[in-house]
């Protein structure tokens, strides 16, 4: 996005080789940047997931660290620069009066630890919760975390919050969790879309989560037995 940003203008006028989505997609943000503190208010872009505060400085994006430093978006991390469209994106819908009824988001784990990635499902639940469903959300994801992370707010639409005595536990996933009603989970395998939630625990099947898992366990156990051996 730091090519989009510093050539916003120019995108316009010059053929420049670059995916006519992501080009689009650069040019609204420029435009929402540029109107949305006059129409929606300071914006609360997530501090934890960029790793930093947002600060505009004369139309162009800089992120305040927490010893002091002030660092261009343009030349921050690979993991600050992709992650940033989808805060700002996140923290308008957070604005109730910010309309958009349908949001894409591709690959949210993109450069990211995964206890940042688990801060963006997080968010992006209770956006929807809060939004009283009026928005939407559909991801692509090759992350095991993020699925894990949706598993885990499934779960607490299960729970019946109502008789959970402990107040602060109950505050603390009752924002967030979602109802199987309103979430599904796709596998696309050989050319073939198919579920992939478990139709009893109405969850997404665990199996599909730790393959790549129990993969790397079996290497790892193949590997003791032939150290034992050597």
């Amino acid at each position: 996005m730091s090519l989009i940003q510093l050539n916003v203008f120019t995108l316009w006028t010059t053929p420049i080789t670059i995916d006519p989505f992501i080009r689009k997609f650069g040019v609204i943000l420029e435009q929402m940047k540029y109107f949305s503190e006059n129409l929606y208010g300071k914006l609360n872009i997530n501090p934890h997931v960029l790793n930093g505060n947002w600060k505009p400085i004369n139309g162009d994006d800089y992120i305040v660290h927490s010893d002091g430093r002030t660092v261009p978006l343009y030349v921050a991390s690979s993991a600050q620069q992709e992650v940033f469209p989808i805060l700002f994106v996140l923290s308008l819908l957070e604005v109730p009066k910010f309309k958009n009824r349908d949001n894409f988001v591709e690959e949210p784990e993109a450069h990211l630890f995964p206890m940042s990635q688990k801060e963006i499902v997080d968010q992006i639940a209770r956006i929807y919760n809060k939004r009283e469903h009026e928005v939407g959300f559909s991801i692509t994801t090759h992350s095991p975390y993020i699925l894990t992370a949706f598993n885990n707010l499934l779960l607490a639409g299960q729970v019946d919050h109502s008789k959970l005595g402990y107040e602060k536990k109950r505050k603390k996933y009752e924002s967030k969790a979602l109802s199987q009603d309103s979430f599904g989970c796709f596998i696309v395998e050989n050319g073939t879309v198919k579920s992939a939630m478990d139709k009893e625990t109405g969850l997404i099947d665990a199996g599909l989560i730790d393959r790549v898992s129990e993969t790397i366990e079996e290497e790892f156990a193949e590997l003791l037995e032939l150290y034992d051996e050597s």
